[in-house]
């Protein structure tokens, strides 16, 4: 099943990783590991992280591409959701 995710996921240009808001060790750490993740296979991640990255975690999301701003346009683009005891879905 992992297998037929990734695929899918490789089939559009861009994925975007959301977290939840005033994010949590978990929930950085587990959208940091999906873009670092996908990146490695060749896939376009980035990490959306509209209020940023508490400075106290900050060192957790350090090198990793992040965007403060919702991208405008769904076409092309793919997008999950992480939280560290849920996973990554889409939003």
């Amino acid at each position: 099943m992992f297998t037929q995710i990734l695929q899918e996921v490789k089939s559009f240009d861009r994925i975007i990783i959301h977290r939840h808001t005033n994010p949590d060790g978990d929930a950085i750490g587990s959208a940091v590991a999906t873009v670092l993740y996908l990146r490695e296979r060749g896939i376009d991640a980035t990490l959306l992280s509209p209020d940023g990255i508490p400075a106290r975690l900050a060192f957790l999301a350090e090198g990793v591409p992040m965007t403060e701003d919702t991208p405008r346009d769904r076409d092309g683009g793919c997008r999950l959701a992480c939280s560290g005891g849920g996973g990554c879905r889409p939003p």
